[in-house]
């Protein structure tokens, strides 16, 4: 069967609010990241851990492209974030690549 591409066939959007965790060797840890657009139409995110008292930590070079997302969580736990955004557009499937380690993310609306 072929399938011809149309615009009104696009990805479900990423935007919006997400939870879930991020699981590596030492343990799984609960995650919110929050995804929207600044007023030029710009993607921006924010990254929340519940319970490690920071609250809506800006992420940076946040990139919303074909049903991926990509962005880099500046400071101290310093690394990249690229996920892949399911067909339903219900979750996120991930990894969070630290540069000496890496975790897995997954997440829900």
């Amino acid at each position: 069967m072929l399938y011809h591409w149309s615009p009104r066939l696009r990805r479900p959007r990423a935007l919006g609010h997400w939870e879930g965790s991020v699981s590596s060797q030492l343990g799984s840890a609960p995650l919110q990241i929050d995804i929207g657009v600044d007023g030029a139409g710009k993607p921006i995110a924010v990254l929340t851990p519940p319970g490690e008292g920071i609250s809506s930590l800006p992420l940076r070079n946040v990139a919303i492209v074909d049903g991926s997302i990509r962005f880099e969580m500046p400071g101290k736990g310093e690394g990249s974030f690229s996920s892949a955004l399911s067909l339903d557009g219900q979750s996120l499937t991930g990894a969070l690549d630290k540069g000496f380690a890496s975790a897995d993310i997954a997440m829900t609306r």
